[in-house]
């Protein structure tokens, strides 16, 4: 599958997508446990949420597999943006009856298209020309950006509350989301993406 025309465009694809993602995972949604228990939530709470957040991840496969046939890869990238602005968003109705099962709704939902369009990008940079070898330096890659993610978010956190974070995040997507738009790939995938299991 061949999301460009060239093996270093996708690569730049590839590499700049878990970037961006990881940061903004980071910068809260990293702390998200942390966040429920000072809200108050019990373990059995956080428990639920959790296991919620899988059952989102599982039913948004059955969106996604209608979405990646009929709409543009970008779109699909810019998709992954917004609903991770959407999840965080929900944190602003915390304290209400519906809280935690729209967060973890939205948040299953990100982490399906996170990981689902990690793994196209990742398959489209595969070539009978080359082996795994060559991409030993992404796990840390994704760590060094991941945690600069958690240390701005902790500082961001901690001296400024949630709102400012939120800002950052909102900036940070929407930059990852308008960049993305901007990079050269080609305009739709779904016939190949329909052939993918």
């Amino acid at each position: 599958m061949r999301i460009s025309s060239s093996a270093q465009s996708q690569s730049r694809v590839f590499y700049s997508f878990a970037g961006v993602h990881s940061l903004l995972i980071g910068l809260f949604l990293f702390y998200t446990p942390v966040y429920l228990w000072k809200q108050g939530c019990s373990l059995a709470a956080i428990s639920t949420f959790i296991a919620m957040v899988g059952l989102s991840f599982c039913c948004t496969l059955w969106l996604w597999d209608r979405l990646r046939t009929r709409v543009t890869f970008k779109s699909l990238i810019a998709a992954s943006f917004f609903i991770e602005v959407m999840a965080l968003s929900t944190v602003f109705i915390a304290g209400t009856s519906f809280f935690l099962p729209t967060f973890a709704l939205m948040l299953g939902a990100y982490n399906c298209f996170f990981w689902l369009i990690q793994r196209f990008l990742f398959v489209a940079m595969i070539s009978p020309g080359n082996s795994g070898q060559h991409f030993g330096n992404f796990q840390i890659y994704v760590v060094i950006i991941l945690k600069i993610g958690v240390f701005i978010g902790g500082f961001f956190l901690e001296r400024y509350g949630f709102l400012s974070l939120y800002l950052l995040s909102v900036v940070f997507s929407l930059g990852g989301a308008i960049s993305f738009h901007l990079l050269p790939m080609r305009k739709s995938l779904a016939a190949e993406m329909r052939k993918s299991p």
